[in-house]
């Protein structure tokens, strides 16, 4: 997927599934709807490549 098609899968959509991407790798993490949807405490890390943030552990948007 592309980063703008990756953002679709970000949970705002009861209807899709939740991916996040780590390391070229994207992973579905649907089943934790309440851990990564919106609102939850990793919800920052769904639909994006969220390499940078895991690693890191900054949550500040890439500029």
């Amino acid at each position: 997927l592309t980063p703008s098609e990756l953002k679709l899968y970000n949970g705002s959509s009861t209807t899709l599934p939740i991916y996040l991407a780590l390391n070229k790798t994207i992973y579905d993490v649907s089943s934790n709807r309440d851990t990564y949807g919106p609102g939850g405490p990793y919800g920052f890390f769904a639909g994006r490549d969220a390499s940078r943030a895991f690693v890191t552990g900054c949550f500040e948007s890439d500029l």
